[in-house]
């Protein structure tokens, strides 16, 4: 799971009131391109309390999964005792943006195509550098690769290659 914050930290989080105080949320994705799975894990962070006071230290984040296309929620472990309770929290995200289920399908395609660009330029340098590592030059009187036995002059020197017949 990766959080779009991780990867865009100046993106915009989902912010939202709520008796007062006012919260952030924090979504994690799955960016494995072969897996199907379509859940986000939500976690909420509150950032200023109905004081006034700022939050210094995140203690005790209420997360669950939710699945944004069937819309369900499971919980990830205990609920804190204290403060709000998920469904409470969850609907005041979702009254704050009525498109909470499209942003994080979005958000998961984003990440998704990150991930799957930075595999393949990984790839792409693995295959290059074993593509730049230069070939031993044969000389003529040496054994033939081929695994003949014979002179490399008199067994495969003047042969076509098998690039070439393609």
């Amino acid at each position: 799971m990766i959080g779009f914050i991780d990867v865009f930290p100046c993106g915009l989080a989902f912010n939202f009131t709520f008796e007062d105080e006012m919260w952030a949320v924090d979504d994690q994705f799955c960016v494995q391109p072969k897996c199907s799975c379509s859940e986000t894990i939500l976690s909420y962070l509150k950032l200023v309390d109905r004081a006034g006071v700022t939050a210094r230290k995140i203690r005790d984040v209420p997360s669950h999964r939710y699945n944004h296309l069937t819309r369900k929620t499971d919980s990830l472990s205990e609920w804190p005792a204290t403060g709000p309770s998920q469904t409470d929290l969850f609907g005041a995200l979702k009254a704050a943006n009525p498109k909470l289920d499209e942003h994080l399908r979005f958000r998961q395609l984003i990440l998704q195509t990150l991930y799957i660009r930075m595999e393949m330029e990984q790839t792409k340098s693995l295959f290059g550098s074993l593509a730049a590592t230069p070939r031993p030059k044969i000389g003529r009187n040496d054994p033939c690769p081929c695994g003949s036995g014979r002179k490399y002059k008199h067994c495969c020197l003047n042969k076509p290659s098998r690039l070439s017949d393609a």
